[in-house]
């Protein structure tokens, strides 16, 4: 005679629930074998439920398009040639602009845009709505700002030895450096280094990113060229903000993996409470 498992007879006798509420094997839809819920299918028909609903983790990326936008709409059509020249001189993170207005040259070369404006500014808004997922509003603030910051300071200062040594000729002091560059290598490293756990395409972007972008972003780095020290230490100072702040959603002391652990004593115990009453 066969047996008939104990779960279909507590499905009929011992619950009393009608049909169609449990599966073929005895239990309820959704549950597995271990008594865990099983997670919903996934695939292209699931991506609605993967995008963010929190307002405020488009609120970053939405002010920077906007702030920017607005700028370079204003820039582009309303001001004439000289007006753009003495922006651009103005906003210029340069070493005569480090000692007379420094916080304002660091902020306004990050929305200040040059070469191919419109298309820096997506790449930068995607950079930090990429980062703000993983890291929140906050800290990528101090991602970026850290970025922004160090490269800026190591780059131009490191510009300004070989100035005073005689290496490169005084001009360099009011060179034009200008863009978010810097922000969007902070970004993006810090979101490929530290991408967590299930964002291994989120991480693989950011990282082809940077990979592509390589060649602009550090191609002067064996002559010592200021931009590519810049980008170099925005990309470093960036990962390691990232690893010294927690991450979105992280408890501050929390135990590597005690997740993990936790969810499989939750998946144990359920199985181990059937198995005592199989044997009761």
């Amino acid at each position: 005679m066969t047996a008939v498992p104990r779960t279909a007879h507590r499905a009929v006798g011992e619950t009393g629930e009608p049909d169609g509420e449990r599966s073929a094997g005895g239990r309820p839809d959704g549950e597995r074998a271990d008594g865990a819920r099983a997670e919903p299918r996934g695939g292209w028909a699931d991506w609605p439920r993967r995008v963010p609903t929190d307002p405020r983790t488009y609120l970053l990326p939405l002010a920077f398009v906007l702030v920017a936008g607005v700028l370079l709409a204003v820039y582009q059509n309303l001001l004439s040639a000289r007006a753009q020249a003495s922006l651009d001189l103005w906003a210029s993170t340069n070493l005569d602009n480090l000692h007379s207005h420094p916080v304002g040259a660091m902020v306004a070369s990050a929305l200040v845009m040059d070469g191919h404006p419109w298309q820096n500014l997506l790449l930068t808004a995607l950079s930090l709505y990429a980062a703000v997922l993983r890291f929140g509003t906050w800290r990528t603030l101090a991602i970026t700002g850290a970025g922004q910051v160090f490269g800026t300071i190591v780059s131009e200062e490191i510009l300004g030895v070989r100035i005073a040594s005689g290496g490169l000729p005084e001009q360099l002091r009011h060179v034009l450096d200008i863009g978010p560059s810097y922000v969007m290598v902070a970004a993006l490293g810090a979101v490929a280094v530290r991408g967590g756990p299930g964002r291994w395409a989120m991480r693989g972007i950011c990282a082809l990113g940077l990979a592509l972008m390589g060649p602009t972003l550090f191609g002067g780095l064996g002559v010592l060229d200021f931009t590519a020290i810049g980008h170099t230490t925005a990309l470093l100072f960036g990962v390691g903000a990232s690893w010294a702040l927690p991450a979105r959603g992280a408890r501050p002391g929390r135990v590597p993996g005690a997740r993990a652990v936790l969810t499989s004593r939750r998946r144990f115990l359920p199985a181990w409470g059937r198995a005592a009453e199989d044997t009761g």
